[in-house]
């Protein structure tokens, strides 16, 4: 087994809700005026199962410029 993978897959990208980087990507995709607190985002991302760790990359790789830059 290869150590900090575990047999269930990735679990830990959602778990990390208070996450500053999470919340303003989610802010900006859903257009909130303001940051999301944790139980909301725990509430929207349900239907994103089993896919939420990629949505989570999603979401924070959206935060990029097309640079590859922060904004």
């Amino acid at each position: 087994m290869v150590r900090g993978i575990s047999l269930r897959g990735p679990v830990t990208a959602l778990k990390k809700v208070d996450d500053l980087g999470l919340r303003k990507a989610i802010q900006k995709a859903y257009q909130f005026e303001e940051l999301p607190r944790a139980p909301v985002i725990r509430n929207l991302a349900e239907p994103w199962r089993p896919y939420r760790t990629v949505t989570t990359l999603y979401l924070w790789k959206s935060l990029e410029g097309p640079e590859g830059g922060q904004i």
